[in-house]
């Protein structure tokens, strides 16, 4: 049985982690959209994914903040989704075609997304471990 101050923690890192994996799933589906799909169609499709990533990137912000949580490997994946989306605005605005130089952010933000999951992962198993 876990303690209850070990508890808090693992529900904690449990919300943000659906609200990081929600960040994730949604700018993965706006870059997939952007590089698949063909007419003006597919950047307001994107845009929509995007700004649902956004909501949720917010949402994080302030729950992070609220509880206290500021931590350089909680908050990275943060900002690479910031670098990400403000390069993909341009994308929007200028309806480029070619999203090739968007590639290292999207693999910027893979990377760091697999870093967040895992770290989060690794702290609530060691606070299960606690009695």
């Amino acid at each position: 049985m876990m303690n209850e101050k070990a508890l808090q923690i693992v529900n904690e890192l449990s919300l943000l982690q659906e609200l990081y994996q929600d960040i994730y799933l949604n700018s993965d589906n706006a870059y997939d959209i952007l590089d698949k799909y063909d007419g003006d169609n597919k950047y307001l499709m994107a845009t929509n994914y995007l700004s649902m990533a956004h909501n949720s990137y917010l949402q994080a912000i302030i729950y992070i903040s609220n509880n206290n949580m500021q931590r350089n490997d909680l908050e990275e994946f943060l900002s690479d989704f910031k670098k990400f989306k403000s390069e993909f605005d341009q994308v929007i605005v200028k309806k480029d075609k070619n999203t090739s130089w968007l590639f290292s952010t999207k693999n910027s933000l893979d990377e760091g997304f697999k870093y967040v999951m895992n770290y989060t992962k690794d702290i609530i198993q060691m606070q299960m471990e606690i009695k």
